[in-house]
Protein backbone atom coordinates (compact mmCIF):
# COMPACT_ATOMS: atom_id res chain seq x y z
CA UNK A 1 0.00 0.00 0.00
CA UNK A 2 1.50 3.87 -0.61
CA UNK A 3 -0.03 6.38 0.76
CA UNK A 4 -0.49 10.00 -0.95
CA UNK A 5 3.12 12.04 -1.60
CA UNK A 6 4.36 15.11 0.52
CA UNK A 7 7.50 16.84 -0.01
CA UNK A 8 8.26 14.12 -2.68
CA UNK A 9 7.79 11.30 -0.37
CA UNK A 10 5.37 8.76 0.08
CA UNK A 11 4.79 6.33 3.06
CA UNK A 12 4.60 2.68 2.16
CA UNK A 13 3.32 -0.12 3.73
CA UNK A 14 4.60 -3.93 3.32
CA UNK A 15 3.48 -6.88 5.54
CA UNK A 16 2.42 -4.52 8.25
CA UNK A 17 5.57 -2.51 8.64
CA UNK A 18 5.95 0.91 6.94
CA UNK A 19 8.70 2.91 5.28
CA UNK A 20 9.23 5.60 2.90
CA UNK A 21 9.93 5.82 -0.74
CA UNK A 22 10.74 8.77 -3.16
CA UNK A 23 9.22 9.50 -6.64
CA UNK A 24 10.79 6.44 -8.53
CA UNK A 25 10.12 4.17 -6.23
CA UNK A 26 13.12 3.87 -4.10
CA UNK A 27 13.01 3.11 -0.34
CA UNK A 28 15.05 6.21 1.30
CA UNK A 29 13.75 3.95 4.73
CA UNK A 30 14.04 0.46 6.00
CA UNK A 31 10.46 -0.56 5.83
CA UNK A 32 10.22 -1.42 9.75
CA UNK A 33 8.18 0.95 11.19
CA UNK A 34 5.07 0.56 13.11
CA UNK A 35 3.43 3.39 11.59
CA UNK A 36 4.87 6.84 10.21
CA UNK A 37 2.93 10.47 9.47
CA UNK A 38 4.08 12.53 6.62
CA UNK A 39 6.46 14.79 5.70
CA UNK A 40 6.04 18.48 7.00
CA UNK A 41 8.96 20.89 6.47
CA UNK A 42 11.45 18.47 5.92
CA UNK A 43 10.92 15.88 8.65
CA UNK A 44 8.20 13.03 9.53
CA UNK A 45 7.58 11.46 12.68
CA UNK A 46 7.89 7.39 13.18
CA UNK A 47 6.89 5.16 15.39
CA UNK A 48 8.63 1.70 16.84
CA UNK A 49 7.51 0.10 19.93
CA UNK A 50 4.71 2.45 20.85
CA UNK A 51 7.07 5.23 20.91
CA UNK A 52 8.07 8.14 18.83
CA UNK A 53 10.92 9.93 16.78
CA UNK A 54 11.87 11.78 13.73
CA UNK A 55 13.62 11.02 10.49
CA UNK A 56 14.65 13.46 7.82
CA UNK A 57 14.11 13.38 3.94
CA UNK A 58 17.13 11.02 3.88
CA UNK A 59 15.72 8.50 6.39
CA UNK A 60 18.20 9.75 9.47
CA UNK A 61 16.54 9.74 12.92
CA UNK A 62 17.28 13.26 14.61
CA UNK A 63 15.63 11.60 17.58
CA UNK A 64 15.87 8.67 19.87
CA UNK A 65 12.02 6.84 19.35
CA UNK A 66 11.55 7.85 23.00
CA UNK A 67 8.56 10.06 22.86
CA UNK A 68 5.05 9.02 23.83
CA UNK A 69 3.14 11.58 21.90
CA UNK A 70 4.36 14.32 18.75
CA UNK A 71 2.48 16.24 16.75
CA UNK A 72 3.97 17.52 12.85
CA UNK A 73 6.82 20.19 12.58
CA UNK A 74 5.11 23.67 12.05
CA UNK A 75 7.38 27.41 12.11
CA UNK A 76 10.44 24.76 12.66
CA UNK A 77 9.22 23.07 15.49
CA UNK A 78 7.53 19.87 16.49
CA UNK A 79 5.69 19.28 19.66
CA UNK A 80 6.73 16.66 21.65
CA UNK A 81 6.13 14.66 25.11
CA UNK A 82 6.46 12.03 27.94
CA UNK A 83 3.05 10.11 28.58
CA UNK A 84 1.54 6.57 29.12
CA UNK A 85 0.11 4.72 25.86
CA UNK A 86 -3.77 6.52 26.11
CA UNK A 87 -3.45 8.51 28.43
CA UNK A 88 -3.99 11.92 28.25
CA UNK A 89 -1.74 12.75 31.22
CA UNK A 90 1.88 13.98 30.22
CA UNK A 91 4.60 16.05 30.40
CA UNK A 92 4.93 18.07 26.86
CA UNK A 93 7.23 20.78 25.28
CA UNK A 94 9.18 21.39 21.71
CA UNK A 95 12.15 20.32 19.61
CA UNK A 96 13.66 22.32 16.88
CA UNK A 97 14.90 20.76 13.29
CA UNK A 98 18.32 19.78 15.06
CA UNK A 99 16.03 17.41 17.78
CA UNK A 100 17.22 19.50 20.32
CA UNK A 101 14.39 20.59 23.14
CA UNK A 102 14.36 23.91 23.50
CA UNK A 103 11.22 24.43 24.90
CA UNK A 104 11.40 22.05 28.10
CA UNK A 105 8.90 18.98 28.13
CA UNK A 106 7.83 20.61 31.54
CA UNK A 107 3.96 21.35 30.78
CA UNK A 108 0.82 19.40 31.31
CA UNK A 109 -0.70 20.53 28.07
CA UNK A 110 0.36 22.78 25.62
CA UNK A 111 -1.13 24.36 21.50
CA UNK A 112 0.08 24.72 18.00
CA UNK A 113 2.29 27.92 17.29
CA UNK A 114 0.33 30.68 15.68
CA UNK A 115 1.60 34.05 14.87
CA UNK A 116 5.16 33.20 17.04
CA UNK A 117 2.98 32.14 20.22
CA UNK A 118 1.74 29.23 21.19
CA UNK A 119 -0.43 28.55 24.95
CA UNK A 120 0.82 25.78 27.28
CA UNK A 121 -0.87 24.79 30.62
CA UNK A 122 0.96 24.03 34.03
CA UNK A 123 -0.74 23.51 36.92
CA UNK A 124 -4.45 24.37 35.43
CA UNK A 125 -3.37 27.81 34.55
CA UNK A 126 -2.93 28.56 30.75
CA UNK A 127 -0.27 31.22 29.37
CA UNK A 128 1.89 31.76 25.98
CA UNK A 129 5.49 31.21 24.83
CA UNK A 130 7.41 32.32 22.33
CA UNK A 131 9.23 30.19 20.07
CA UNK A 132 12.60 30.20 22.44
CA UNK A 133 10.40 29.43 25.43
CA UNK A 134 10.32 32.15 27.20
CA UNK A 135 6.69 32.63 28.92
CA UNK A 136 5.32 35.94 27.00
CA UNK A 137 2.09 36.08 28.63
CA UNK A 138 1.73 34.76 32.20
CA UNK A 139 0.06 31.28 32.73
CA UNK A 140 -3.11 33.04 34.51
CA UNK A 141 -6.06 31.73 32.26
CA UNK A 142 -8.38 28.90 32.79
CA UNK A 143 -8.22 28.36 29.30
CA UNK A 144 -7.28 30.40 26.07
CA UNK A 145 -7.63 29.81 22.13
CA UNK A 146 -4.68 30.28 19.33
CA UNK A 147 -3.58 33.87 18.09
CA UNK A 148 -5.37 34.59 15.21
CA UNK A 149 -4.82 38.52 13.55
CA UNK A 150 -3.17 39.67 16.54
CA UNK A 151 -5.64 38.51 19.00
CA UNK A 152 -6.29 35.80 21.39
CA UNK A 153 -9.73 35.00 23.18
CA UNK A 154 -8.97 33.55 27.54
CA UNK A 155 -11.00 33.25 30.06
CA UNK A 156 -10.35 34.13 33.49
CA UNK A 157 -12.90 31.76 35.11
CA UNK A 158 -14.21 29.71 32.73
CA UNK A 159 -17.36 31.20 32.14
CA UNK A 160 -16.93 34.80 30.57
CA UNK A 161 -14.49 35.43 27.39
CA UNK A 162 -12.73 38.21 26.20
CA UNK A 163 -9.37 39.17 24.01
CA UNK A 164 -5.76 39.93 24.78
CA UNK A 165 -3.27 41.05 22.55
CA UNK A 166 0.51 39.85 22.16
CA UNK A 167 1.46 41.89 25.46
CA UNK A 168 -1.14 39.82 27.10
CA UNK A 169 -3.31 43.38 27.47
CA UNK A 170 -7.03 42.95 27.70
CA UNK A 171 -8.58 44.80 24.41
CA UNK A 172 -11.85 42.82 24.46
CA UNK A 173 -13.47 42.94 27.60
CA UNK A 174 -13.97 39.94 29.54
CA UNK A 175 -17.97 40.16 29.04
CA UNK A 176 -19.11 37.65 26.55
CA UNK A 177 -20.09 33.68 27.26
CA UNK A 178 -18.05 33.32 23.96
CA UNK A 179 -15.87 34.95 21.96
CA UNK A 180 -14.32 33.15 18.95
CA UNK A 181 -11.29 33.71 16.80
CA UNK A 182 -10.68 36.85 14.68
CA UNK A 183 -11.41 36.33 10.98
CA UNK A 184 -11.01 39.50 8.35
CA UNK A 185 -10.98 41.48 11.24
CA UNK A 186 -14.36 40.33 13.28
CA UNK A 187 -14.82 38.21 15.58
CA UNK A 188 -18.49 36.15 16.91
CA UNK A 189 -19.74 36.49 20.12
CA UNK A 190 -22.33 34.93 21.94
CA UNK A 191 -24.37 35.66 25.16
CA UNK A 192 -26.88 32.96 26.62
CA UNK A 193 -29.87 35.72 26.21
CA UNK A 194 -31.76 32.18 25.56
CA UNK A 195 -31.27 28.33 25.49
CA UNK A 196 -29.13 28.05 22.30
CA UNK A 197 -27.43 32.03 22.85
CA UNK A 198 -27.77 34.76 21.03
CA UNK A 199 -25.20 36.38 18.35
CA UNK A 200 -23.24 39.10 17.28
CA UNK A 201 -20.13 40.49 15.78
CA UNK A 202 -17.32 43.06 17.29
CA UNK A 203 -14.26 44.44 15.77
CA UNK A 204 -10.62 44.48 17.14
CA UNK A 205 -11.08 47.53 19.10
CA UNK A 206 -14.78 45.64 20.57
CA UNK A 207 -16.82 47.76 18.78
CA UNK A 208 -20.38 45.92 18.17
CA UNK A 209 -20.84 45.70 14.23
CA UNK A 210 -23.58 43.58 14.67
CA UNK A 211 -26.37 43.94 18.04
CA UNK A 212 -26.42 40.41 20.00
CA UNK A 213 -29.34 38.99 18.82
CA UNK A 214 -29.02 36.49 15.66
CA UNK A 215 -29.77 32.89 16.40
CA UNK A 216 -26.57 32.19 14.44
CA UNK A 217 -23.35 33.49 12.30
CA UNK A 218 -21.64 31.63 10.33
CA UNK A 219 -17.62 32.48 10.09
CA UNK A 220 -16.67 34.79 7.30
CA UNK A 221 -15.09 34.00 3.75
CA UNK A 222 -14.59 35.72 0.72
CA UNK A 223 -15.79 38.95 2.90
CA UNK A 224 -19.26 37.29 4.12
CA UNK A 225 -20.95 35.01 6.26
CA UNK A 226 -24.63 33.41 7.18
CA UNK A 227 -26.40 34.80 9.55
CA UNK A 228 -30.03 32.90 11.12
CA UNK A 229 -32.76 34.82 12.74
CA UNK A 230 -36.24 33.24 13.29
CA UNK A 231 -35.49 30.15 11.50
CA UNK A 232 -34.43 32.37 8.16
CA UNK A 233 -30.88 33.13 6.55
CA UNK A 234 -29.30 35.64 4.87
CA UNK A 235 -25.99 37.35 4.31
CA UNK A 236 -23.81 39.74 6.16
CA UNK A 237 -20.29 41.49 5.07
CA UNK A 238 -17.97 42.35 8.05
CA UNK A 239 -19.08 45.63 8.07
CA UNK A 240 -22.38 44.66 9.24
CA UNK A 241 -24.17 45.73 6.01
CA UNK A 242 -26.90 43.04 4.79
CA UNK A 243 -26.01 41.29 1.44
CA UNK A 244 -29.48 39.95 1.27
CA UNK A 245 -32.80 39.77 3.03
CA UNK A 246 -33.08 37.11 5.91
CA UNK A 247 -35.35 35.57 4.11
CA UNK A 248 -33.84 32.35 2.49
CA UNK A 249 -34.70 28.52 4.28
CA UNK A 250 -30.93 27.41 3.79
CA UNK A 251 -27.30 28.77 2.36
CA UNK A 252 -24.26 27.19 1.90
CA UNK A 253 -22.01 27.14 4.71
CA UNK A 254 -19.75 29.56 2.97
CA UNK A 255 -19.17 31.34 -0.76
CA UNK A 256 -17.10 29.77 -3.13
CA UNK A 257 -15.27 31.12 -5.92
CA UNK A 258 -17.60 34.18 -5.51
CA UNK A 259 -21.04 32.31 -5.15
CA UNK A 260 -23.42 30.74 -2.48
CA UNK A 261 -26.51 28.56 -2.70
CA UNK A 262 -29.35 29.90 -1.49
CA UNK A 263 -32.77 27.38 -0.93
CA UNK A 264 -36.20 28.72 -0.35
CA UNK A 265 -39.53 26.41 -0.97
CA UNK A 266 -37.12 23.76 -1.22
CA UNK A 267 -35.77 24.45 -4.32
CA UNK A 268 -31.79 25.77 -4.67
CA UNK A 269 -29.97 28.90 -6.62
CA UNK A 270 -27.17 30.27 -6.70
CA UNK A 271 -26.70 34.51 -5.63
CA UNK A 272 -23.16 36.42 -6.03
CA UNK A 273 -21.37 38.22 -3.77
CA UNK A 274 -23.60 41.44 -4.24
CA UNK A 275 -26.94 39.74 -3.59
CA UNK A 276 -27.76 39.47 -7.18
CA UNK A 277 -29.27 36.20 -8.03
CA UNK A 278 -27.36 34.25 -10.71
CA UNK A 279 -29.38 31.25 -11.08
CA UNK A 280 -32.76 30.77 -10.07
CA UNK A 281 -34.41 28.40 -7.78
CA UNK A 282 -35.01 25.13 -9.39
CA UNK A 283 -32.06 22.69 -8.66
CA UNK A 284 -32.76 20.31 -5.21
CA UNK A 285 -28.78 20.92 -4.26
CA UNK A 286 -25.98 22.43 -5.26
CA UNK A 287 -22.94 21.68 -3.87
CA UNK A 288 -19.49 24.19 -4.03
CA UNK A 289 -18.20 25.66 -6.86
CA UNK A 290 -14.29 24.31 -7.86
CA UNK A 291 -12.80 25.52 -10.51
CA UNK A 292 -15.42 26.80 -12.02
CA UNK A 293 -17.67 23.78 -11.54
CA UNK A 294 -20.13 21.76 -8.96
CA UNK A 295 -22.34 19.63 -8.44
CA UNK A 296 -26.04 20.22 -8.58
CA UNK A 297 -28.80 17.27 -8.05
CA UNK A 298 -32.13 17.14 -9.90
CA UNK A 299 -34.65 14.21 -9.70
CA UNK A 300 -32.45 12.43 -7.20
CA UNK A 301 -29.33 12.05 -10.04
CA UNK A 302 -26.30 14.57 -9.77
CA UNK A 303 -24.46 16.36 -12.80
CA UNK A 304 -22.37 19.34 -12.92
CA UNK A 305 -23.45 23.28 -13.42
CA UNK A 306 -21.06 26.11 -14.39
CA UNK A 307 -20.85 29.47 -13.09
CA UNK A 308 -23.02 30.89 -16.08
CA UNK A 309 -25.72 28.27 -14.85
CA UNK A 310 -24.91 25.69 -18.32
CA UNK A 311 -25.26 22.19 -17.20
CA UNK A 312 -22.03 20.32 -18.68
CA UNK A 313 -22.97 16.82 -19.85
CA UNK A 314 -25.65 14.61 -18.10
CA UNK A 315 -27.39 14.81 -14.63
CA UNK A 316 -26.94 11.39 -14.29
CA UNK A 317 -24.92 10.19 -11.50
CA UNK A 318 -25.13 8.99 -8.11
CA UNK A 319 -21.98 10.67 -6.61
CA UNK A 320 -19.82 13.62 -7.80
CA UNK A 321 -16.65 14.77 -6.15
CA UNK A 322 -15.40 18.50 -5.93
CA UNK A 323 -13.11 18.62 -9.27
CA UNK A 324 -9.20 18.76 -8.93
CA UNK A 325 -6.18 19.29 -11.29
CA UNK A 326 -9.33 19.30 -14.16
CA UNK A 327 -10.90 16.10 -12.39
CA UNK A 328 -13.99 14.92 -10.47
CA UNK A 329 -14.62 11.59 -9.26
CA UNK A 330 -18.11 10.58 -10.35
CA UNK A 331 -20.47 7.26 -9.12
CA UNK A 332 -23.47 5.66 -11.10
CA UNK A 333 -24.63 2.01 -10.76
CA UNK A 334 -21.83 1.55 -7.76
CA UNK A 335 -18.53 2.15 -10.03
CA UNK A 336 -16.42 5.09 -9.27
CA UNK A 337 -14.59 6.70 -12.13
CA UNK A 338 -13.62 10.40 -13.03
CA UNK A 339 -14.83 13.19 -15.43
CA UNK A 340 -13.09 16.22 -17.13
CA UNK A 341 -14.06 19.96 -16.70
CA UNK A 342 -16.39 19.08 -20.62
CA UNK A 343 -18.13 16.55 -18.67
CA UNK A 344 -16.64 13.45 -20.47
CA UNK A 345 -15.88 10.63 -18.54
CA UNK A 346 -12.23 10.08 -19.09
CA UNK A 347 -10.96 7.20 -16.58
CA UNK A 348 -14.19 4.54 -16.69
CA UNK A 349 -16.79 4.16 -14.20
CA UNK A 350 -15.81 0.24 -13.48
CA UNK A 351 -13.98 0.73 -9.33
CA UNK A 352 -15.98 0.04 -6.28
CA UNK A 353 -13.71 2.61 -4.65
CA UNK A 354 -11.48 5.37 -4.80
CA UNK A 355 -9.75 7.42 -1.80
CA UNK A 356 -8.35 10.62 -2.73
CA UNK A 357 -7.17 13.63 -0.83
CA UNK A 358 -9.57 16.08 1.34
CA UNK A 359 -8.96 18.67 -2.09
CA UNK A 360 -9.56 15.40 -3.97
CA UNK A 361 -6.07 16.13 -5.75
CA UNK A 362 -4.37 13.11 -7.24
CA UNK A 363 -0.36 13.26 -5.73
CA UNK A 364 2.04 13.31 -8.47
CA UNK A 365 -0.67 11.39 -10.70
CA UNK A 366 -1.67 8.69 -8.94
CA UNK A 367 -5.25 8.37 -6.55
CA UNK A 368 -5.87 5.26 -4.83
CA UNK A 369 -8.23 2.48 -6.44
CA UNK A 370 -9.92 -1.03 -5.76
CA UNK A 371 -10.78 -3.25 -8.81
CA UNK A 372 -12.07 -6.55 -8.26
CA UNK A 373 -11.36 -6.33 -4.62
CA UNK A 374 -8.06 -5.53 -5.20
CA UNK A 375 -6.48 -2.42 -4.62
CA UNK A 376 -4.76 -0.66 -7.25
CA UNK A 377 -3.59 3.08 -8.09
CA UNK A 378 -4.51 4.91 -11.45
CA UNK A 379 -3.00 7.92 -13.07
CA UNK A 380 -4.79 10.71 -14.30
CA UNK A 381 -4.33 8.72 -17.70
CA UNK A 382 -6.42 5.82 -16.28
CA UNK A 383 -3.25 3.85 -16.32
CA UNK A 384 -3.25 1.19 -13.20
CA UNK A 385 -0.44 -0.17 -11.41
CA UNK A 386 -0.65 -2.52 -8.84
CA UNK A 387 0.34 -2.03 -4.90
CA UNK A 388 4.27 -2.93 -6.21
CA UNK A 389 5.39 0.47 -6.18
CA UNK A 390 8.97 -0.48 -8.06
CA UNK A 391 6.89 -1.17 -10.92
CA UNK A 392 6.02 2.41 -12.16
CA UNK A 393 7.96 5.61 -11.59
CA UNK A 394 5.43 7.42 -9.68
CA UNK A 395 6.23 10.93 -11.25
CA UNK A 396 5.81 10.11 -15.10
Amino acid sequence: MIGLFFENLAWVCLNEKYGFIDKNGKEITEIKYDFVGEFSEGFAWVNLNDKFGFIDQKGNLITDIKYGAVDDFSNGLALVGYKEKFKEVGKFGFINKTGKEIIETKYDRVGRFSEGLAWVELNNKVGFIDSIGKEIIPLKYSWANNFSEGLASVTLNGTKWGSIDKTGKEVIEMKYDEVKSFSEGVAIVKQDGNWFGIFGLIDKAGNQIIELKYDGIGEFSEGLAWIKLNGKYGFIDNKGNHITSIKYDGVSPSYSEGLATFMLNQKCGLINKEGKVIIEMQYDGIGKFSEGLAAVKQDKKLGILNRKGNIIGDIKYDAIGVFSDGLAPVRLNKKWGFINKKGEEVIKLKYERVEFSTDNRLHHNLIRASLNGKDIYIDKLGREYTQEWKEANLDK
